[in-house]
């Protein structure tokens, strides 16, 4: 059915978006009948959901003489898919046992987070009714003999306790079932200290991606712990862990809202501009491989061992997708259409995760993605490109303002939404934050690449720290600075959708008087 949609719509000239870009409608499509379906139609049921696309394939094929009719069957069958993928997924997640005490095993398959006298951390239950299903797990430190540091992620534990299913905070707008599905969890419990104990478990419930996984993340345990010896500590660990391995459990909450206010808590998260920096990297390493396709296999491989040694991030694997589907159309010297790889990436994700479209990483990346995609080129085209390609420094300058005001546009009515804040000074911290980065991410490779020689590990760790507190104070002054941001705001989801009309409308407004402004200049 898949195949036939896409070579149906792709073979839709009518109009310029489907000619161009005939994986974006079917990417609109999915996205908006999961959205539909958990929001409005939640009671429609999965036998509904299949007779449907039943019933319009079937009309398809009696209108096939009548292209537009037909696609717009075809786009409501992917509608009706998005619907069924959600009603599916919803059904997984769903476990039925009864509320009360029992014993179980489990893998530990998060890394542990201190809280106050709570360590909490994600599981994968290997028996009992939640078999196969990933636990959110609260356990009771035990100050005494201190058992609960012995946890490290992989380790295998036996417990006692009650798992219930996700369930809402009283009086809270968050919806934080909907947060734990997008993540894979289904479950969630609380451990007192006396019902646990490290032990081996049978593994045979867990699947092999989720196997390599975890072996990814307990080899990126190991590489956190190296960080330390090489003498990071504090805050630049923080930092460091998080923009190279997306450990983010030790930025403090002051830091956390330093880089919100100042408008670049994307850098702290994993996403398509670090998976870009390691890919401009690997492609500069591999820049003599004469054989074209070999170069990409390698480089496509080495992207996503990167991605399971994070921990698989939805924004991460996006951009692998992307990434993947750039090194294939290098490798066969086809045409790049980058609205078509990043709706690849957006309809890989939610038929396999529907639940994805509720992350806010999700969301966030695919907007600012599609906001640089759509709006940078028009943008950078202000200034001649004749006059920048003779002044590189500049061109360079200009393409990240550009970039960062897109994604900013894009974003903030969502970040308003979600975090209740509006950044006014993104565009200065952006400018040094993202050149930081690269740095960064360059200085922390280089520091593990040269163990075997001490004295050069240990100028690259020091030069490490300056560039990362360096970093720090420059965004904690910008943040201070009178005016940096509002804070506080209460932004609904019909004011957000307001904001995004309002923005649409004024881009088209734009768009039509450059247009008309450019043919009369023409004419004169």
């Amino acid at each position: 059915m898949v195949r036939f949609l896409f070579y149906r719509v792709c073979h839709v000239r009518h109009t310029v978006l489907f000619h161009n870009y005939p994986l974006v409608p079917l990417a609109l499509s999915l996205i908006a009948g999961i959205s539909v379906d958990h929001g409005l139609l939640s009671h429609a049921t999965t036998a509904f959901w299949f007779a449907v696309i039943y019933g319009l394939i079937v009309a398809c094929w009696f209108v096939r003489r009548h292209p537009r009719l037909q696609t717009l069957l075809l786009l409501s069958a992917v509608f009706s898919l998005g619907g069924l993928l959600i009603n599916m997924a919803e059904d997984d997640y769903t476990v039925v046992c009864p509320e009360e005490e029992a014993d179980y095993e489990a893998v530990v398959a998060s890394e542990p987070e201190e809280r106050g006298r709570i360590l909490r951390f994600d599981m994968i239950v290997t028996s009992g009714p939640y078999r196969g299903h990933i636990v959110r797990a609260s356990l009771l430190k035990d100050t005494a003999t201190c058992r609960y540091r012995e946890i490290t992620v992989g380790d295998g534990i036996v417990a006692r306790s009650t798992i219930t299913p996700p369930h809402n905070f009283r009086d809270a707008g968050f919806d934080y079932v909907t947060y734990l599905k997008a993540n894979g969890i289904s479950g969630q419990t609380f451990i007192y200290y006396r019902n646990w104990a490290k032990s081996s478990v049978d593994i045979d419930p867990i699947s092999t991606v989720r196997r390599a996984r975890l072996v990814f993340l307990r080899y990126r345990h190991n590489l956190i712990t190296r960080y330390r010896a090489l003498g990071l500590d504090g805050q630049a660990m923080a930092v460091v862990s998080a923009m190279t391995l997306g450990y983010r459990s030790e930025i403090s909450p002051e830091l956390r809202e330093t880089y919100s206010r100042s408008g670049v808590s994307h850098i702290l998260a994993l996403s398509g501009m670090h998976l870009g920096i390691i890919y401009f990297l690997l492609t500069t390493i591999f820049f003599g491989c004469r054989f074209t396709i070999l170069r990409e296999v390698l480089i496509v491989i080495l992207i996503w061992t990167y991605v399971f040694l994070v921990g698989m991030p939805v924004s991460v694997v996006r951009s692998a997708i992307m990434i993947s589907a750039f090194s294939f159309a290098v490798a066969l010297e086809h045409d790049r259409t980058s609205l078509n790889v990043l709706a690849i990436a957006a309809l890989s994700i939610l038929v396999v995760s529907p639940f994805s479209l509720y992350d806010v990483g999700f969301q966030l990346s695919f907007l600012s993605v599609a906001a640089i995609l759509t709006l940078s080129r028009p943008i950078h085209g202000l200034i001649s490109a004749k006059y920048l390609g003779r002044h590189r420094i500049l061109s360079w300058f200009w393409s990240l303002v550009t970039m960062s005001c897109c994604a900013q546009l894009a974003t903030a009515p969502l970040v308003a939404h979600y975090f209740g804040t509006v950044s006014f000074v993104f565009l200065p911290a952006n400018i040094v934050a993202v050149p930081a980065v690269t740095v960064i991410l360059y200085l922390s490779l280089t520091a593990l690449a040269v163990w075997f020689i001490p004295a050069v590990q240990h100028l690259v760790v020091s030069l490490l720290i300056v560039v990362v507190t360096g970093l720090n104070d420059y965004l904690l002054w910008l943040s201070s600075l009178p005016c940096a941001s509002l804070s506080g705001l209460h932004v609904n989801i019909p004011q957000t959708v307001c904001l995004y009309v309002i923005i649409v409308a004024l881009g088209l407004l734009c768009k039509i008087m450059y247009r008309r402004h450019f043919y009369t200049v023409l004419s004169m």
